[in-house]
């Protein structure tokens, strides 16, 4: 077998692999073009052939495999703009990367340059393709995010907001197959171009890494005479010329796959805060757990509507390491900050029993001026400032929206769920929801195992409401206050926020974002995904908090 063959379906292998013979190429069959994909399938009695002018690129990723990439986009383009062949294989393996591919003219065409590409994302996240050739990513108007509630912003600096027109099909198709009638979504993928300049009888070899760095910045295909790509830094787009190639030594070495969240994966440097007790013996319930950083998906589909609290367009995020309470703050905690010297707001109180309507009076709030046996129950009917200022007077804050989707998507695992503790739907013996007072109420089916907020220790067995990192209470019992204004995730502050703990700042914004289900909420609200708009004011029975504190010390 000669040398370019054997690099062509190594992917990772190192060489003189004695299995190399058995290997097959998935990527691509031949295309009938002016300049064609091969993907040939390895075997000993492959003959050796004179070439035709072909360039072998060996792809590999930083990303992390299958949890951020898992497929690979290949198109081909004329240099006048002339889209002609596109093929997209399942790369969901880390020891799929590097992958190995050829570009070739056909038999006696002539020299000529090739557009190529690459565009690596998770499977599953694609979008109708309607010939949308490049959107910027945008900047911030005065820092701070676009709002509904001011149109004149809107029109002058965020057209993001508002949506856009359908862009019409910008680039052309000639190839001998239907062209794809999806492609991509541009948030959650690498987008790469690389121009090749084919001569024949020449053979050439060039290694492309598609870096994270790039997830979300669209490679610019507008104009074919000045063609823009991101390489290696997050939103720079650099000037496409023809590719310097040559003998690439990475065949059968390491792959860069995880390099790009392997400095967010360590665990915290700051010691968790270990569980207290009250002057006498009551639990407070205010130990903490590390979250070890990585990356993930924001965002999903699951509640999209056309609202502000969409979860779309899904992007991805870095997070650092970072420390979460591991219980709703509780009432016997807050009795704690008290003595301790707490000298800020406190929430609504119910001096009598707990009990009643869930209508949104009081006789469902928790805390007393005096123990009345409700000390292990979440702190509800409380608004933005007083939530807030308890995380400050404890050292923390209240968590950003990334950090607790980030915990109750994948914090502790490798992989995402829809639900804080798996993919598993919601029962009553698992999480505390649809806990209604009203039996005439579709949310009154769980009250077989009580009404009303309940203890939040009661579903931290294994198979409950708890996380892979030992967080209790993200899907249910009470919906939790974050440090974030409710803006969609279209909103201009989101997509022009970095991949690095990406938040939306708008001071004085009507509405804050909660998230988690509750008591009185249905199931389909413990969806981590889940955003929900509440004004800052704002005590409700249905809500509460946690706080979260740095990882690393700063």
């Amino acid at each position: 077998m000669d040398q370019l063959l054997a690099l062509s379906c190594l992917q990772g292998r190192p060489t003189g692999d004695p299995d190399v013979s058995r290997c097959a190429m998935r990527l691509v069959p031949t295309l009938r073009a002016t300049a064609v994909l091969l993907a040939t399938a390895c075997s000993d009695a492959t003959p050796v052939a004179t070439p035709l002018g072909e360039t072998l690129l060996i792809v590999d990723t930083d990303a992390p495999v299958p949890k951020l990439v898992s497929r690979l986009r290949v198109d081909l383009y004329t240099t006048d703009g002339t889209w002609y062949a596109s093929r997209d294989t399942p790369l969901d393996a880390p020891a799929d990367w590097p992958v190995s591919f050829a570009v070739s003219l056909q038999d006696g065409a002539p020299a000529r340059e090739v557009v190529v590409r690459l565009r690596a994302y998770p499977d599953g996240h694609v979008r109708d393709d309607t010939g949308e050739v490049y959107e910027a990513r945008p900047t911030l108007c005065g820092g701070v995010a676009c709002t509904a509630e001011d149109p004149a912003q809107q029109a002058a600096c965020c057209p993001l907001f508002v949506g856009k027109a359908p862009q019409p099909l910008a680039v052309p198709w000639s190839g001998s197959e239907a062209p794809p009638s999806t492609e991509p979504t541009p948030t959650v993928t690498i987008d790469r171009l690389v121009l090749l300049d084919l001569e024949p009888g020449s053979v050439a070899q060039l290694h492309v890494v598609l870096a994270g760095a790039c997830f979300g910045t669209m490679a610019d295909l507008r104009d074919f005479t000045q063609l823009a790509t991101c390489v290696d830094a997050e939103g720079a787009l650099v000037a496409v010329s023809p590719a310097a190639t040559g003998v690439v030594p990475v065949a059968g070495g390491p792959s860069q796959v995880g390099a790009f969240e392997a400095r967010y994966t360590p665990g915290c440097s700051v010691t968790p805060r270990a569980p207290g007790l009250a002057s006498d013996g009551t639990p407070l319930h205010d130990g903490e757990a590390c979250v070890q950083g990585g990356s993930f998906i924001l965002g999903g589909r699951a509640w999209f509507n056309g609202s502000p609290t969409d979860e779309l367009p899904e992007r991805v995020a870095l997070v650092p390491s970072f420390l979460l309470d591991r219980y709703e703050f509780t009432v016997a905690r807050l009795r704690d900050a008290l003595a301790r010297g707490y000298g800020g707001t406190t929430p609504l109180p119910d001096e009598g029993p707990l009990g009643g309507t869930d209508d949104g009076s009081q006789t469902w709030c928790t805390w007393s001026s005096a123990p009345r046996g409700r000390e292990e129950l979440p702190i509800n009917c409380v608004d933005e400032a007083t939530a807030r200022a308890l995380c400050v007077f404890e050292g923390g804050d209240l968590p950003s929206e990334v950090q607790w989707e980030y915990a109750a998507a994948i914090g502790g695992r490798s992989f995402q769920t829809h639900f804080p503790w798996g993919d598993a739907t919601p029962s009553c013996s698992t999480s505390a929801f649809e806990r209604s007072s009203d039996p005439t109420t579709p949310l009154a089916v769980c009250t077989g195992t009580g009404i009303g907020p309940t203890s939040v220790t009661a579903f931290e067995a294994p198979g409950g409401d708890v996380t892979a990192s030992g967080i209790v209470d993200l899907g249910g019992n009470v919906g939790e206050w974050t440090a974030a204004p409710l803006a969609p995730l279209s909103a201009n502050c989101w997509l022009a926020a970095p991949l690095e703990s990406p938040a939306c700042v708008a001071p004085g914004a009507p509405t804050l974002s909660a998230r988690g289900g509750s008591w009185a909420g249905g199931w389909p609200n413990l969806i981590v995904v889940n955003r929900t708009a509440v004004a800052p004011a704002n005590a409700s029975p249905e809500g509460g908090f946690r706080c979260s504190r740095p990882g690393s010390a700063p």
